[in-house]
């Protein structure tokens, strides 16, 4: 059996939710190599709050993948230390209505293409209070959708 590409693999649910949680030092190998330690599809709702995704790889999305996932909220959480060999080195999200980051800190992610911290193709990104320094792309300058 192949390795299981993320920590965490959710499809095809209303909604999920993570709270209190750690979730470190995992590589993405199959699904196309996405979502370093999350790999969220198909929902209409995910939230995580309070927790810390750190140290993961992915081609994309070295932290978290979604795609066709219509809500993607973070609050108070730290996204560090994740590595993407393509875009977004801490969040890929790709086929989404909105993305909301709120209290959070989105630092040291580094990604060879483009989106140190953020590569996305959602309608809506919204930052609140959200800290993203140092996260390095190696595109420059970005491409539509990516944030430092």
């Amino acid at each position: 059996m192949p390795p299981i590409s993320s920590q965490i693999y959710v499809d095809a649910a209303p909604s999920f939710t993570i709270g209190n949680s750690v979730i470190s030092s995992n590589l993405a190998e199959s699904r196309g190599g996405l979502g370093g330690g999350l790999y969220i599809a198909n929902i209409k709702i995910f939230s995580i709050s309070n927790s810390s995704v750190l140290n993961n790889t992915a081609a994309g999305g070295g932290a978290i993948y979604t795609v066709n996932t219509q809500n993607v909220t973070i609050s108070d959480s730290s996204i560090t230390g994740n590595a993407a060999t393509d875009s977004g080195g801490s969040i890929y999200s790709d086929l989404g209505s909105s993305l909301m980051i709120m209290r959070s800190n989105l630092s040291f992610n580094s990604a060879a293409g483009d989106g140190g911290a953020v590569s996305t193709y959602v309608f809506y990104v919204i930052l609140i209070r959200t800290k993203s320094q140092p996260n390095r792309p190696h595109h420059i300058p970005l491409a539509p959708g990516s944030l430092l």
